[in-house]
């Protein structure tokens, strides 16, 4: 009987632990999609220089980055879909990351 509370502890450690990984791994996931997809720095929020943007393809960006990308290719760096200076649209909000 002892050996199967054992094995019932081992099995929920093993459960608990598979899903912390899963966690950690989702957390990561979150962080690399707070930075700026083309200098890969964090945004400022919605304040300072390098806020966070976004082009009429949904794709975000810090606003140096993409005014600097729109001026010398015209197109969005990730989809190459043609990109103006007034598509740029700036993204307001008190948290990047998912409640």
């Amino acid at each position: 009987m002892a050996q199967n509370a054992t094995i019932g502890e081992n099995l929920i450690i093993s459960d608990l632990r598979a899903g912390v990984n899963g966690l950690n791994q989702r957390l990561d996931r979150m962080s690399q999609d707070i930075t700026c997809s083309i200098c890969l720095t964090p945004w400022t929020g919605d304040q300072g220089r390098h806020h966070l943007v976004s082009l009429r393809c949904g794709h975000l960006f810090g606003s140096n980055c993409i005014h600097t990308a729109i001026r010398r290719y015209h197109r969005c760096p990730i989809c190459r879909r043609r990109a103006r200076h007034n598509d740029v649209r700036r993204i307001y909000g008190r948290s990047f990351l998912p409640p």
